[in-house]
């Protein structure tokens, strides 16, 4: 009787922790995504659907680069995700996507992933985080620069 109590505490404490997790990962506009291997079935949570306007897992993390991510960042994603995948680190990188309106987007992806004992990668998960207003104020901030320092060279001439 005891153990079953603690048992359903102990589920209790972790559906409150998940609860605390999903929505600390939904108020910072973050999704959530996992390659599994050897598939390489590709899933996404729901706000990583949102955030990159998708209504579908994918058959394989290629066929999601191939159909979401700008074709000039497409081998750069593969390359960079490949990289980590055989050095065993973790997988950063800043993409743009097209969604399905054509709208580009740009995300930053995290992840790590998980391996078996002969050290073939059999799980690659993390976040994903919508980055376009960032970028731009970044690039915005660029421009403003530049013309700033424009400014001043005429003042000196």
């Amino acid at each position: 009787m005891l153990a079953r109590k603690k048992l359903e505490e102990s589920e209790a404490r972790f559906r409150e922790a998940q609860e605390r997790l999903e929505f600390a990962v939904e108020s910072a506009k973050m999704g959530a995504w996992t390659i599994e291997f050897p598939s390489e079935r590709t899933l996404l949570s729901e706000q990583a659907r949102q955030i990159c306007g998708f209504d579908s897992d994918y058959k394989s993390y290629t066929e999601a680069i191939d159909k979401f991510i700008h074709r000039n960042d497409r081998e750069k994603a593969k390359a960079n995700l490949a990289m980590a995948l055989a050095n065993r680190t973790s997988y950063h990188d800043k993409l743009r996507i097209i969604r399905p309106n054509n709208e580009i987007r740009w995300i930053e992806i995290r992840g790590h992933a998980k391996y078996n004992l002969k050290g073939e990668p059999i799980l690659l998960s993390g976040i994903v985080v919508d980055i376009t207003e960032q970028n731009n104020s970044e690039l915005a901030l660029q421009v403003a620069k530049k013309g700033a320092e424009r400014a001043n060279e005429s003042k000196s001439a």
